[in-house]
């Protein structure tokens, strides 16, 4: 399982609104978003070695929804939102994964992101 392909590619960002009212999502931080995912890009890996495993055909998609507070560095929530790879444990590590990810600087505004991680596996 030497080759593996990897990318993240973005669905959509949507600002939420806080209590205290809108605001307006700062670009630096898409750019910290796509790069702490990128960053925990060998442990996606590894929950899809581990699904290859059971399933030498899975690939796919895998759609995660993120939130984040105005002033936190780490996601609120995180959870697949949808997934072409039918592995529940796969989907647990993805989670998992994504859930450890940590931005440089807090959003500033509440942020209610979907990303979407391509798996695809080539001999």
């Amino acid at each position: 399982m030497n080759a593996f392909k990897y990318t993240t590619l973005v669905m959509g960002i949507l600002l939420v609104a806080g209590l205290a009212g809108c605001g307006s999502l700062n670009p630096k931080t898409e750019g910290q978003i796509y790069s702490a995912l990128e960053a925990q890009k060998e442990q996606f890996q590894k929950c899809y070695e581990d699904a290859l495993k059971k399933d030498r055909n899975a690939k796919g998609d895998v759609d995660l929804k993120m939130k984040f507070e105005p002033k936190s560095k780490r996601p609120r929530e995180t959870a697949v939102a949808k997934s072409d790879i039918q592995d529940s444990e796969m989907m647990q590590c993805v989670s998992k994964a994504a859930d450890r990810i940590r931005i440089e600087d807090a959003p500033g505004v509440f942020v209610e992101g979907q990303y979407t991680v391509n798996f695809d596996y080539k001999d």
